[in-house]
């Protein structure tokens, strides 16, 4: 009879294999860490009452490459993100883009890329849009995939950023491209949370204030987000529509 032990990350198991001599077979395998492509390979060791003890286990020396502390300190050391809603819900996070104060009605898209296109989609206006994929940003801006010539959303809501886009056509990056068009952007929050309030509660009003933490904290972003009028008593068609006609060569 042999007995397979197998240890991965704090779990055992035990593997009954007939016609085997006696012995244990340990699979070793180091926890992942976060963020990081790279991981240790598994060390394999067989043991034997009848083959002596247990021979020592070297090291293997792998880098592991983590962008953890890069990501603690992305968008600037003091620069926060905080929003509230109607509900009296308020959540802090990383802030991103432009800093400022804006309020909208706080709705949510499930596409897993397409960020350009989204962010500049007229219908868009006056909403805070999140982002139930939890990493935007990761192939940059190209400027090629655009709906309209400008970001018409009010804010980017997102799990997370990433700011070293890897895409031959990007141009910039996904901070840089709303910090040139002045919109404010938030992540490092539970948008998962947040999505099951508003699929289960509707859309929300919401305001949004980023910058230094100094100047955000101090402000009432909830009764903010009260004050915010309905979005249904807004003329938002006056403010996409061409303001001239323009010819497309198809």
């Amino acid at each position: 009879m042999f007995i397979g032990l197998r240890v991965h990350e704090k779990q055992a198991r035990v593997h009954f294999i007939p016609n085997l001599k006696v012995g244990i077979f340990v699979t070793l395998r180091a926890p992942k860490v976060r963020n990081s492509p790279l991981t240790l390979p598994p060390t394999y060791l067989f043991w034997s009452p009848f083959a002596g003890p247990l021979p020592p286990i070297a090291p293997i020396p792998r880098p592991v490459e983590t962008y953890l502390d890069h990501f603690a300190t992305w968008g600037g050391d003091t620069m926060i993100g905080v929003l509230g809603l109607e509900d009296g819900t308020k959540v802090e996070g990383v802030g991103f883009g432009a800093p400022g104060i804006v309020s909208g009605e706080l709705v949510f898209v499930t596409v897993m890329s397409g960020y350009e296109e989204a962010l500049t989609d007229p219908s868009y206006k006056e909403q805070l849009l999140m982002f139930t994929y939890p990493l935007m940003g990761n192939y940059g801006v190209s400027g090629d995939l655009f709906q309209s010539d400008r970001i018409h959303t009010t804010a980017m809501v997102c799990k997370e950023v990433w700011d070293r886009p890897h895409h031959h056509r990007a141009t910039r990056t996904l901070d840089q491209f709303l910090n040139d068009e002045g919109i404010p952007g938030i992540h490092g929050l539970d948008t998962r949370m947040l999505t099951i309030k508003i699929r289960t509660k509707g859309a929300m009003n919401a305001a949004l204030a980023v910058g230094e933490a100094s100047e955000v904290n101090s402000l009432d972003i909830v009764e903010m987000a009260r004050e915010q009028p309905d979005i249904s008593s807004l003329n938002l068609v006056n403010s996409v529509t061409c303001k001239e006609p323009s010819l497309v060569i198809g």
